[in-house]
Order: structure tokens, then sequence, then C-alpha cells
């Protein structure tokens, strides 16, 4: 071993603390970029290995070709493999590519060119393309976003942290630098010491930190399997498992390598640059211009001498404090962002049946309306806490232009709109003309038909966005014919609920004019072959039990398709589940980052502390107590957190708005200002500053001023 790597070995010995901590953040940078591409490559194998299960291993189809052209496309070079199989009745020919890539659709059009076969005769299978990162997906672009993001934030901590830890090895050692320099060493041997560390390091921590990110993942992986065990309704044939990429792997090694590099080559510059006698004298980090350290008078007034003290150490050492309050403030916005944004995703999952009424829905559609109203009728004996019983038929109608609102034309365009018309018991519509302030003896004459419109949409989504308005301006008595093939009937529109009913689920696939009638009138203008709809919506204590004896009741009665059931409390917990399971892994991302920062921090500060023995001595020497001197440095990590509060809230408030902005595209709800995440934040951040600043303070207790000021003579 060369001299260099000598003194590189012996001078990490001696500093053990400083040298695990950045072992420590290198391991982590490592570890989050290992389990954050291996999170991406287990995602895209699970859905590769999904499509596969559902649908079979084949990249194109080609349907209903003749023996003598099959046996022409199973000599074409660019297929591998070939099966002969079945479907709808056809025979059908599963090619798979023998190297998939993005000219393959190419390659099969001008097989089909060259051997006559129609376009609609080729089906792609797009689940395994879109796995395979082929066909893009609409969820790729927000997952490699996602991963992108993190990755980013990873790199920019991982830089901080490391070349915050070799700027103060180097700073440690530039008195050693400077005698080296007398003796005769280069500009380049000296940077090539402080890279030799960097070496040292990536070796130790490299290794160490590829295998913790698999560690990461693994547990990850294996309670996200868990949860969507527990989820059927997402229904994921197969599970994630832990793949080990090698392009995954060069990412994680190439850019820990690069980070490290990065981190060491700025601090190795500066030292190589800083002339022997400067080194020595170390005069190059205490010359600063006077103005430069000048502070407020009021800082003097509210916080006295050390108050001074303290600003005036911070104006010296700008460059640590500059990277510890950056460390914070990446902290800060990174945890009051996402507890924003597990707050809103939580939120808009509840949002999807709240306040309904009801948490178990059925349609019957099967049997005559008697078989069904015996069936309704036997539902609502049911044990439950509510119940709601409706009936419905559609019909079609003419709505003029002004009686739109203008969100309807702009979401829905112009045209014949759909009508159901909802029925409802005496007693249940009773209450409904309270809410409208409607007298109910108005809506039974069947000869006048009035009705009573529902002015909601309830909860529509359209193109993946949940949204609310108001969908028509219809004058009170206004008369609308709706009818269908061979009839019609004209409604009066006398009144109006501004809310969806208890009880009633609106068809929001199909929009349209939804209104309400007595169930003795809905009688007399339903055509006797037009179907109809039987609805209970129950409000039970065991929403699985009551969904299973539906479903059991149905099938008896009306045999398959007889019914739908929709257990809404399942719906509710698949949606939390889901939020669970992002929140996981957001979670899991989010505290090591903020492990890397509060690494950077802690390393910064106590390195610091343990540098300053020798003005710790000259101010005891002038007379400042232990307590004084205490009273300074918790002045000083007040400012440490104030500064990095300064800019982390607005820019974590910043963040959380954006997140809301994107969240709002699915679902709309009113924004909520993270100030119980800006709070927690605030306070963690002041503890952890003066918790590290009293613990390194806290080991120079015992040193003798003569001693201190003594060694750093020598």
């Amino acid at each position: 071993m060369n001299i260099i790597g000598t003194l590189t070995l012996r001078h990490m010995k001696l500093n053990r603390k400083r040298s695990v901590i950045t072992v420590i953040g290198i391991v982590l940078s490592v570890a989050m970029v290992t389990a954050i591409s291996g999170m991406v490559v287990s995602f895209q194998d699970m859905l590769y290995r999904d499509s596969v299960a559902r649908e079979g291993l084949w990249h194109v189809r080609y349907y209903n070709l003749d023996e003598a052209t099959t046996e022409a496309v199973l000599a074409e070079p660019v297929f591998s493999t070939a099966t002969r199989t079945e479907a709808d009745g056809l025979p059908v020919l599963e090619l798979q590519f023998g190297r998939l890539h993005k000219g393959i659709f190419d390659e099969s059009e001008d097989v089909c060119i060259r051997l006559g076969i129609p376009q609609e005769q080729v089906k792609y299978h797009n689940n395994l393309l879109i796995a395979k990162g082929i066909v893009p997906g609409p969820y790729y672009g927000a997952l490699y976003g996602f991963a992108g993001v993190l990755l980013v934030l990873v790199g920019v901590g991982s830089v901080l942290v490391i070349s915050n830890a070799f700027s103060i090895s180097a700073d440690q050692r530039g008195r050693q630098f400077g005698l080296l320099k007398s003796a005769g060493a280069t500009k380049k041997q000296i940077r090539g010491i402080v890279l030799a560390e960097g070496v040292v390091l990536a070796a130790i921590a490299i290794p160490l930190g590829i295998g913790a990110g698999f560690f990461a993942e693994w547990v990850a992986l294996t309670i996200a399997n868990r949860i969507i065990e527990s989820i059927g309704a997402v229904n994921f044939m197969n599970g994630f498992r832990v793949v080990v990429s090698p392009l995954a792997l060069s990412v994680s090694v190439g850019a820990a390598c690069l980070t490290i590099l990065l981190a060491a080559w700025v601090p190795a510059r500066r030292a190589s640059n800083v002339s022997a006698v400067d080194s020595i004298r170390q005069a190059k980090t205490v010359r600063i211009p006077p103005r430069s350290l000048r502070v407020s008078p009021l800082t003097a007034r509210l916080f006295g001498f050390e108050g001074v003290l303290a600003a005036k150490t911070m104006k010296r050492n700008r460059p640590k404090y500059r990277t510890t309050v950056l460390s914070l403030v990446v902290s800060i916005v990174l945890y009051v962002g996402v507890s924003s944004f597990a707050d809103m995703l939580m939120k808009s999952t509840g949002m999807m049946f709240e306040d309904v009424g009801y948490n178990v829905h059925i349609n019957i559609v099967g049997g005559t309306q008697e078989e069904q109203d015996g069936a309704a009728t036997e539902m609502m004996a049911w044990e439950s806490l509510a119940a709601y019983t409706s009936r419905s038929f559609t019909a079609t109608a003419d709505i003029p232009r002004e009686m739109l609102s203008a969100q309807t034309v702009e979401h829905f365009g112009l045209g014949p709109r759909r009508v159901t018309v909802y029925s409802m018991g005496d007693e249940q519509f009773r209450e409904l003309c309270q809410e409208a302030r409607r007298d109910p003896a108005d809506y039974g004459d069947p000869d006048q038909i009035r009705a009573l419109l529902i002015n909601d949409i309830g909860t529509y989504i359209k193109k993946g966005r949940r949204i609310n308005f108001t969908p028509y301006e219809i004058p009170e008595g206004t008369v609308i014919e709706a009818g269908g093939e061979g009839w019609s009937r004209k409604l009066t529109i006398h009144g109006e609920l501004g809310e969806v009913p208890a009880g009633l689920r609106l068809n929001l696939a199909q929009f349209g004019l939804n209104v309400i009638v007595p169930e003795s009138v809905r009688k007399t203008i339903q055509p006797p072959d037009q179907p109809t709809v039987r609805t209970v919506a129950v409000l039970s204590e065991d929403s699985a039990a009551t969904t299973a004896r539906a479903e059991e009741l149905l099938g008896d009665r009306f045999g398959e398709g007889g019914g739908v059931v929709t257990d809404l409390d399942a719906l509710m917990a698949n949606n939390r589940n889901i939020g669970l399971l992002v929140m996981i892994f957001v979670y899991g991302f989010i505290a090591m980052l903020s492990l890397i920062g509060v690494t950077n921090v802690i390393t910064t500060i106590s390195t610091s502390i343990g540098l300053r023995r020798r003005e710790f001595a000259m101010l005891r020497s002038t007379g400042m107590t232990r307590r004084e001197i205490g009273k300074m440095l918790s002045y000083e990590s007040l400012l440490y957190g104030a500064k990095a509060l300064l800019y982390g809230i607005p820019l974590g408030f910043v963040t959380s708005r954006l997140m809301y902005g994107a969240l709002i595209t699915v679902m709309y709800f009113a924004y909520i200002p993270p100030v119980s995440s800006a709070l927690i934040a605030a306070l963690a951040v002041l503890a952890l500053t003066f918790i590290t600043m009293s613990y390194a303070r806290s080991k120079q207790r015992k040193d003798n001023i003569v001693d201190a000021l003594r060694e750093e003579i020598a």
C-alpha cells in the first residue's frame, strides 16, 4: 500500500465516528436508489406475470388464417415461437417475436402486407407489451415520474451529506495537508488523499447499501402482497416479488459512484489549491471580510452577547451552515408535502360513498314486477339500521339548450337526454316533498303528472375526474315530453331537490334527467312492456353478510343475471387498502430520505462542535462560563431551525398545493392547508438541532482549557 492509502486509512481509524456516519449516509443513498429502481422493475414483473396468467404468453395474434397463410407466417424469421389455438370458434395463431422492441409493430405490418393479412385479423397483447415497456401505459408515466422525483431527491440529499462529510474531513486535515505540501506533495497527491477516502468508503458502503436496498424492497413488497391478498377486488393473479435486474443494479452502483465522486471532488480540489503556509496556519478558513460578520442590533437586544456570538459563528461557517439548513429544508418539504398528500388521499377515498345513508345497494332486474316486489319486501324485512326502496324505468326527451347549465353543455354536450323516472312509496315520497316544500297531494293526479326534479348529478366521474355541479336550469311548471318507441308521456316539473335522495344511486354512466313520482303514478305512466328496475338500499350492521344473503336470494329466484348487489363497505375498504398500499411505499421512501437529511444534520453539527475545541477554550479563557457557552449553542440551534423553517414551511405548503392540484384532477374537494404537519415538522426540527447540539457539546465539557489550546498550537 502506498503512502496515500496508508494516510487515508490511518485518518479514518482516528475518526471512526465520522467515518461510520458517512458510511451510513452512503448506505442509505445506495439503498434508496436500489429499492426505488428495484420496485419499478418488480412492478413491471408483476404486471407481466399477471398478463401472462390471464391471457397467455404471446405477443401478437393472427385470426382466421387459411393453412397456406399460416405456414407462410410460421416461416417468418421475426417470430420465435408459434402456437395454434382457437377463440370464439375461429382458428388463432399466437406468436412471439424473437426480440421485443418498439419496432415489432412495423415488423408485423410488413408480414401482413406481404401475405395479404387484413389488419382487423391482427390483435396485439397490449397488457403484456405495456408491462414490457413496448407500449406506453397511463400508469407508467406516473410510476416513472414518481420514481424520477425520488431519485433526484435522493441524489441531492446524498451529495449534500457525503460532500459535507468530505468537506469536514478536508478541513480537519488542513494542517496535515500543509505539512505534506511543505514536504513536497503535489496537488494531484493531495487530491488523491481525499479521493482515496471516497474509494475506501465506497468499497465498504456500496455492497452494504445494495443489500439493504434489496432487504427494504423485500419488506415493502411482502407487506404489499399481504394487502393485495386482503383486497380481492384488485384481482391481481400474481403478487410482487423481488427481481434482481442487472440494469437496475448497474444504475444503483453507477449512481452511488457518481455521487461519491461529485461529493469528494469539490473538497479535494479546494484542499489541493490552498498553499502550504495557509494550510498550516488554516488562514483560508478564517479569512472573512468584517462587513460580512455584521449582526443586527435586534439580535443583541433579544439574545444578548451569546446570541451575537452565535450569529457571527454561523456567518463564519456559511458553507456548513447552508448545507445543514438545506438538509433540514429538504426533510421539512418532504414531510409536510407527503403528509398532506396522505391526508388528501385518505379524504378522497372517504368521499366515494360518504353520507349516502346505506352500505348495500341491490338492483333487481329479473322477473315480473310482482316477483321483484316480493323479493324487495323480503329484503326490507331483514334486520338493518335503515332501508330504502324505489323503482325506475327510462325514457328519452329533448331538453332545450336554455334549460341546460353551462357545465352540462361543457361536459355532455347537446342532444336528447335519457330520462329516468324513479318512484317511491307514499311515506318516502312525503318526506321528499317536505324537503322540496311541496304538498304531496299535488303529485297524485295521473292525468296531470307532476314530478320532482333531482337537480344534482351526485358524484360523477368523467375521464378519471370526479365532478359535481347543478345540471339543469328548468323553471317551475315546465312540461317535458318523455317517451320511447310508440309511446310518450308529458311530465310537469313541480319542485326540485338539490341533493340525491337517500337510497338512490343514480346511473351516472348514462347521464340524463332524473325525476321522482309516487309509486301509484308510476304504474299509470309506464308502458306494460317497458322493463323496470327494483332497487333496495340497506344500511346494515354486517354489509358482507347482507350482500351474500341478497346474492343468494336473487340467484334462487331469478337465476344468473337477475340482479346486481354492491357492498359499499367492501368498496370503501378496498379504496382504503389501496391508499394504504400507496402510503407504505411513499412513507417508506420518505423515511429513508429523512434519514439521509438527519444524518447530514447530525454529522455537520456534531463534527463542527468537535472542531471548535480551541474556540470554546478561548471563550472560557476570556471569562465565559460553560452555561453561557451552552446558551450560545442553544441560540445557534435555534437559528439553524428557524432558518430551515423559514424556507421549508412555505416550500412544503407549495408542494402540498401542487399535490392537491394533481389530485383534484381525479377527485374534487376543498384544499386543507397542512397546518398540523407544519407544526409537527417545526417541533421536530427544533428538537433535532437542539438535541444534537447539546449532545455534541456534552462531549467537550471535560476539556481542559490549556490542553485544548496547546493541542491546536502543537
